[in-house]
Order: C-alpha cells, then structure tokens, then sequence
C-alpha cells in the first residue's frame, strides 16, 4: 500500500459517498483522520512502536473493529462502522467494490464547539457546573466496567512496573530533546521508590476490586460534553494499557484539567467522581502517582510525533512543545507543596 497515495486521495472530497464539501485532516503519532461534515474517518497509521504494531492490513482492519466495540460503552451512538478503502475505476477512495487497501473506523462527527478542550480554550463560565455531570457519569461508566484481577495472568503491581519500564525504555531515544537525562533519572528513582513503598496498596486494590476495563485514554480532546456525554477514543490497541486501577483512570483527566491551568476543574470533577466512595485516603496516595504516569506517557507520544518523518513541520513543532510541557508537569508533581515569602525593599 502507498501510504501517500491513500492520505492524498483521502484529503479530496470525492473519495466519501455522497460529499461535495472541503475536508478537514489531523494527525496523531498513530492515526490520521479525516472530516467531512457528518463524519469523521479515522485510519490507523501503519506503525510499530512495541506497544502497539498496526503494519499489516489485517492487524489494522482487527484494531478498527475493537475500536468500534470498545468505544460503544462510553459514546452511544457516535462509533457507526468500520469502513473499506478501496482502489477503483475512479480512484481510491471509501467504497464496497475493488481492491481494499485499508480500513477506517467510521464515526459521526461531533460539534466541535461542545468538546471539553475548546471550551477550556474559550474560557466557557459554564464549565465549573458542567464538572458535577461529568463527574458522575465517569463514576458510572466505571462502576459498570467489568472488574479485572490478574488480567493476562499477571498482577496490577506487575503491570504498572512493565508500563513504567517499557516508559523509560521507549523514551530513550528522545532523551536530550523533549526529556534531559538528569530529569529522567530523578523520575526514574523516584517511580522505584513510591512502587516500593506502595507495593501492598496496589496489591490490596485490585483484590478489592477497583481494577477495571476502562478507558485508558481519558483527556479533554476525548469529551465530548452534548446531552448525552460522548467519552469517546478509548485504547483499543493494548489492553494492557486499557485495564487499570479506576484511579489511575481519572487521573488522566484530572492531570489534562490540570495541565490546561483548570485546577479548579480538575477540583470540581474529583469531588463528583469521588462523592460516596469510601477510599479517599488510598486516592491521596495513589492520584499524584498516577498523575505522574498520565503526563509521562503525555510527554513520550508528544515525543514519538515530534520525530515523526512523515507528520507535518508544523506538527512535529508543536508536538515537541507539548511533550517538554508534560515532563515539566511530571516532574511538578514530584515536588512537595511549599510557600516561599520574600522581603526587602521594593524593585
């Protein structure tokens, strides 16, 4: 398949059923999508960085069809199909007849101007009332997961020191750009120790029953905040990465809230979330660390496109800007509170 030839064919308006108008494009370090006005078309980037590999057809077109399933528990009626893109007499484009090069995960396309990262952007004075609605739906949709224990036949604990080992590994490459060696060893020694630390804890909460199948990738640019709430583009490709404690979840979003300058937010969304649930203490230990994982994998996939040779200039640019800025958060959060008072005359 000429990878290319299929983005450029895609970017005309030709190539969709039934459409005349402009089509919009974005890219990920693992997807490119492209936008008509109904519809959203998401292909998955033939890629392998270990923890996901979609470089054949059929490893692609499996990973459409889990993404279709996933995501129908969190955005009912947003995930329509998983659609064919062929080469025909008249080009390639999306149809039912020639030959297939690819799949797209077929999605309906939601208003723009309702995602939770826009209205960050736009400063909506709505926003603080609207965390209790999302709050309680997240609560929701995580009491209803299915509860995993030994998931693949290894252990909460051991699973977030191989995500965390496999962090260290794959960030290597970039270290001296996005990351300075000095920064990844203080975050390295660190993760040892609190794992050390709270070793029994993790242990005694998957025995609990707080380890789910979630959503493994909740952030702002992932709500969509219409009636019903759409939380859409969960991970399909790693289930490990997708099957986590309920507070490692959440920690996700309230790190985004909390990156987008929204701690406010991030407080508000915590306190729907967490009203009635009887851990409060566990989640004082366990959030900040988990924070600390959410804007180090933030940081690495900013990183992965900040290298990509076949993503935009101004792309990569901003990607590389995005990943120093979430390090900088993760090495944040390993800081204790403090209050510095100075005196003396005035400047």
């Amino acid at each position: 398949m000429d990878e290319q030839a299929v983005h450029q064919a895609l970017l005309r308006p030709q190539a969709y059923p039934d459409y005349q108008g402009a089509v919009g494009f974005t890219e990920t370090h693992v997807s490119r999508l492209y936008f008509t006005d109904r519809h959203v078309y998401k292909l998955k980037k033939p890629v392998d960085f270990g923890f996901l590999n979609f470089t054949s057809v059929d490893r692609r077109r499996f990973y459409c069809e889990e993404e279709l399933r996933l995501n129908r528990r969190f955005a009912p009626g947003t995930y329509l199909g998983v659609v064919e893109i062929r080469r025909t007499a008249e080009g390639i484009r999306v149809a039912e007849a020639g030959e297939i090069l690819d799949y797209a995960v077929w999605m309906r396309r939601l208003p723009a101007e309702a995602m939770l990262d826009r209205r960050i952007e736009a400063d909506d004075p709505a926003l603080p009332a609207q965390m209790a609605p999302l709050g309680e739906r997240l609560a929701e949709l995580h009491r209803s997961s299915e509860v995993c224990r030994h998931d693949g036949g290894q252990s909460n604990l051991e699973v977030v020191r191989t995500n965390w080992r496999e962090n260290f590994s794959q960030i290597a490459p970039h270290v001296g750009r996005s990351l300075s060696a000095p920064a990844l060893g203080r975050l390295s020694a660190w993760v040892e120790r609190h794992l050390a630390e709270e070793a029994a804890l993790i242990e005694a909460r998957e025995a609990d029953g707080f380890v789910r199948d979630g959503h493994g990738d909740l952030h702002a640019e992932h709500i969509c905040l219409t009636e019903p709430l759409q939380i859409y583009d969960c991970i399909e490709f790693n289930r490990r990465f997708r099957v986590a404690d309920e507070a490692a979840d959440i920690a996700f979003l309230l790190m985004d809230l909390e990156f987008r300058g929204r701690r406010d937010l991030a407080e508000a969304l915590l306190a729907a979330w967490s009203a009635g649930r009887t851990d409060d203490g566990e989640l004082a230990v366990l959030l900040p660390f988990y924070k600390v994982y959410r804007a180090f994998v933030r940081g690495k996939v900013e990183s992965f496109l900040a290298a990509a040779p076949a993503a935009e200039a101004a792309i990569r640019q901003r990607a590389a800007q995005r990943a120093r800025a979430y390090f900088n958060l993760a090495l944040g959060y390993l800081c204790r509170p403090a209050l510095v008072l100075t005196a003396g005359l005035m400047g």
